[in-house]
């Protein structure tokens, strides 16, 4: 990158950074007005209860940025409106079952709806096509990315670890040699969670809730969409499922676990294996665990790939065999100790 489009980053980071920290406290005063707290249980993490939803400041956030960034001829008229129609029904579904439960059927209504306005504005990647099979790489693609979102929903369940994750992973990301214009939108998701971290961070002040935590999985879903079609804009998939590499095994193998087990996978759990750590070392030491795991782990593997590409496979497996020992080790999808 330039000295002018560093600059021209670090102002979108710091301004996405500032804005979301100033509307969030007023954000959580609506909230205490709602009396929407998240209150304390066996199923939940915390101790005392606490505002959640106050994901809507980063939905305002984001909004706004998109449409700036738009404006300003940095974001594609393609992403634009994916962006856009995928954000807004992905957050109307989250921000209503923050104030009102919704059924889990009703939530994955939702999240495909948004995928499948993805899919339509940036077109289903060639390479999924298999040779007289067009319902399959749909299917395939379209699971995925439903996946991603609720991922990031099923991870956001201690003080800090979503915005901190989606704040290290974005800066790491922008930060690889060859990213193209996806890297706007990588420093405004990386900036709105820092400003929010500020009330977010251990102990914290408010929840982001569905209506963040599932807005940053969509948006995720749009920048590894982005990869696969338009590789020398975006990031590679290997890379997305790298720097997210976490969140991606720790949720995926206490998913399988419990529905191997019969245990009812939608309802609320503390048995994810950052919960269990939580719960023997903290909140901030895990969270802080995850994000230099990150950067320190999990980025130099994405910048080999970016180096050897025809290594990635062998890249995606050296880089999460540690992170799925660990979810052995804390027993991820078992019963809380």
């Amino acid at each position: 990158m330039s000295s002018s489009a560093i600059g021209l980053a670090l102002f979108v980071f710091g301004g996405a950074g500032v804005a979301t920290a100033l509307l969030t406290p007023l954000v959580r005063r609506y909230l205490l007005w709602r009396q929407l707290l998240d209150q304390p249980s066996m199923r939940r993490s915390h101790c005392v209860p606490t505002p959640r939803g106050g994901g809507i400041a980063l939905i305002f956030i984001y909004g706004s940025g998109i449409i700036a960034l738009h404006s300003y001829g940095l974001l594609d008229q393609a992403w634009y409106r994916a962006l856009l129609g995928a954000g807004a029904l992905v957050a109307l579904v989250s921000v209503w079952d923050d104030h009102r439960p919704l059924a889990v059927h009703w939530r994955l209504v939702g999240h495909s709806a948004a995928v499948a306005w993805l899919l339509y504005c940036l077109g289903l990647p060639q390479w999924w096509q298999f040779p007289g099979s067009d319902g399959v790489p749909i299917l395939l693609v379209g699971g995925g990315l439903i996946w991603l979102i609720n991922l990031y929903n099923f991870m956001d369940g201690i003080d800090g670890l979503a915005a901190g994750q989606t704040l290290v992973a974005g800066l790491a990301a922008a930060a690889l040699p060859g990213v193209g214009s996806i890297v706007w939108l990588l420093v405004l998701m990386a900036g709105g969670c820092a400003g929010f971290l500020l009330w977010n961070r251990p102990p914290a002040r408010i929840f982001m809730g569905d209506s963040g935590s599932c807005l940053l999985g969509c948006l995720w879903a749009v920048v590894l969409l982005i990869g696969i079609q338009q590789p020398s804009e975006g990031l590679p998939l290997a890379v997305g499922l790298i720097l997210l590499g976490v969140f991606w095994v720790d949720a995926s193998w206490t998913l399988l676990r419990r529905l191997l087990t019969g245990q009812r996978w939608w309802q609320a759990h503390r048995d994810h294996a950052y919960q269990h750590a939580a719960q023997r070392y903290g909140h901030a030491a895990v969270t802080g665990a995850v994000m230099a795991i990150t950067l320190l782990w999990l980025w130099p593997w994405a910048y080999w790939v970016v180096r050897y590409p025809q290594w990635a496979v062998l890249a995606v497996v050296m880089a999460w065999l540690p992170l799925l020992i660990l979810a052995l080790r804390f027993k991820a999808g078992g019963c809380q100790p």
